[in-house]
């Protein structure tokens, strides 16, 4: 008899779990269906995020590959004046700019970076009454100052 009773209840778990399952599928339907618009317009954001991330790569690519490849000859020891200047694709690219010695570009870059600190040095008295305010209230802010 215990045999019988342990089948039916066996049996009674079979069918509430297959019920509980029937009813799992269709609330996962029934939210499918529900968020399916979210589902497509993430979809579509991303694939327009990527689309735009790889362009935006590509004009990087394209707008620094000139001056790398120039700085990279400027820095070859091997390098000279009349050699070919192509790219690895096979195409030949006119150059905007005559190819310097390592020397002469970073001499530019001093140059242009004491021009930027002289300018900074000239405005930073300017800079310092601009922070004047926010320094003062942060001083009554902090009880400092009345």
């Amino acid at each position: 008899m215990t045999d019988i009773s342990t089948f039916n209840h066996e049996a009674d778990e079979r069918v509430a779990a297959k019920h509980a399952v029937s009813i799992a599928e269709e609330n996962w339907r029934s939210l499918c269906t529900q968020y399916a618009s979210t589902f497509v317009a993430a979809e579509r954001r991303s694939s327009d995020v990527q689309s735009a991330l790889k362009e935006l790569l590509q004009e990087i690519n394209c707008n620094t590959k000139p001056s790398v490849k120039r700085v990279g000859r400027a820095l070859d020891p091997n390098y000279a004046e009349g050699d070919n200047d192509e790219d690895e694709d096979g195409e030949g690219e006119e150059q905007e700019e005559p190819t310097q010695p390592a020397s002469a570009l970073l001499a530019d870059l001093a140059e242009k970076h004491r021009l930027r600190r002289r300018t900074l040095m000239q405005h930073s008295s300017l800079l310092e009454l601009l922070e004047l305010p926010s320094l003062m209230d942060a001083c009554v802010r902090s009880s400092l100052y009345e």
